[in-house]
C-alpha cells in the first residue's frame, strides 16, 4: 500500500513542481537540506515540501534496500534539485555527516524523511541564522488516534527547547565546523547524534535561535515506535559516552564505566517522583507517567549498549 501511495506522488511530481516553484527562485545564498533514509517512502512527501526551487537536496541512503535506491533514483529523475549520496551501512550519524560534507549550499538544514516543511519553514529557518550561529524549528507531531496523541504531546514538551539542538529543522551555515570541532555529526553514533552535537554547541557558548514559526510536521507515531525509538537512542547515548564524545548528564544518566552508571542511575531514581510532579503540573498525569517509561526504555538500551560493547568503557 505505501508504494502505490508513493506512485501516486511521483506521477503528479512533475507538473506540480513546476506550478509550486517556477516563482520561488531567491536571492539567497545556495541552500542544502540534509535527508537520511533507509528504505522510508514517506520522503516523497518531505521532498514535496521543500519549497525554494533553488535548493539542493541531498539524500544520503544508508544501507537502502536495491529496490529503494532504484526509488529514489526515479525521483531524482523528476526532480533535478536531487542529488544522492550512499552509504553501505545503517547510521544516522555518519549519514548526517556525509551529506553536510558533500552539501554544496552555504546553509545546511537537517531533516528527516518522515517530516514535512510548512510553508516558508526554511525561509524562516535561513533568516534566523542573520546574527547566530544556529537557528531551530518547531516540530509537531501529527496524531490520529489516542496513542499518537499522547506520544505528540511528550514530544512536544521539549521539542523546541535552545538546549535541544536537535534534528529536524536545525539549520546552521556550513562554515560553523570550524567553530564545533572540525565535524558537524559523529560517525561513531548511530543515534543520539544530535545530542552530542548539541553539546558541543552549549559548551562553546554559540548562538542559538528558536523560530517557533518555523514548522514542520512529523507522521503520527505509535507508543510502540517512540518506545523503539527510545531504546535505539539508549544505545547511541551509550556509544556516544563509551567514544568519548558524549558527556553523561543528569536527565539521561549514565557514566563512563558500567558500576559508576549503576550507581548514578540508582541516584537519579530518588529524583522520579519530582520529575513526575513536574512533568504533571505542566502536561498532566498521563504525560508524565508516559515519559519516565520512555525513560526506562532509554536506559534498557543504555545497559544493552554494554552488553554489546562487552562493558569497554
Amino acid at each position: 500500500m505505501g508504494n502505490t501511495k508513493s506512485m501516486h506522488f511521483m506521477k503528479s511530481y512533475s507538473s506540480e513542481k513546476k506550478r509550486r516553484y517556477s516563482k520561488m527562485r531567491t536571492s539567497y545564498p545556495k541552500i542544502s537540506i540534509v535527508i537520511p533514509v533507509a528504505n522510508d517512502h514517506l520522503i516523497v512527501r518531505c521532498i514535496k515540501s521543500v519549497d525554494m526551487g533553488d535548493a539542493e537536496i541531498v539524500v544520503v541512503l544508508n544501507g537502502a534496500s536495491l529496490e529503494f535506491d532504484q526509488y529514489i533514483q526515479n525521483l531524482q529523475e523528476r526532480d533535478k534539485r536531487i542529488v544522492i549520496y550512499r552509504l553501505p551501512y545503517r547510521g544516522i550519524g555518519a549519514a548526517r555527516e556525509l551529506g553536510c560534507q558533500k552539501a554544496k549550499g552555504e546553509y545546511l538544514i537537517m531533516m528527516d524523511s518522515d517530516c514535512e516543511f510548512e510553508q516558508d519553514c526554511i525561509k524562516k529557518l535561513v533568516t534566523g541564522l542573520k546574527n547566530v550561529d544556529f537557528s531551530k524549528g518547531d516540530v509537531i507531531y501529527r496524531a490520529n488516534s489516542f496513542e499518537t496523541k499522547l506520544v505528540a504531546k511528550a514530544r512536544g514538551t521539549h521539542s523546541s527547547s535552545v538546549q535541544n539542538v536537535y534534528t529536524p529543522l536545525l539549520a546552521f551555515k556550513k562554515s560553523v565546523i570550524d567553530k564545533i570541532g572540525g565535524y558537524y555529526f559523529s560517525t561513531k553514533i548511530p543515534w543520539t547524534e544530535d545530542h552530542e552535537l548539541a553539546q558541543r554547541v552549549v559548551r562553546r557558548n554559540l548562538r542559538v535561535a528558536v523560530i517557533a514559526s518555523a514548522i514542520g510536521y512529523h507522521k503520527p507515531t505509535t507508543i510502540k515506535n517512540d518506545l523503539s525509538s527510545a531504546f535505539n537512542y539508549g544505545i547511541g547515548y551509550n556509544i556516544g559516552i563509551r567514544s568519548n564524545l558524549t558527556r553523561p548528564s543528569f536527565l539521561y544518566g549514565g557514566a563512563h564505566s558500567l558500576i559508576a552508571s549503576l550507581f548514578y542511575d540508582l541516584y537519579r531514581t530518588t529524583r522520579i517522583p519530582h520529575y513526575i510532579k513536574s512533568i504533571s503540573q505542566e502536561f498532566g498525569i498521563l504525560t508524565a507517567l508516559y515519559m519516565t517509561l520512555w525513560m526506562c526504555v532509554f536506559s534498557f538500551g543504555y545497559y544493552l549498549g554494554y552488553l554489546e560493547g562487552g562493558g569497554k568503557q
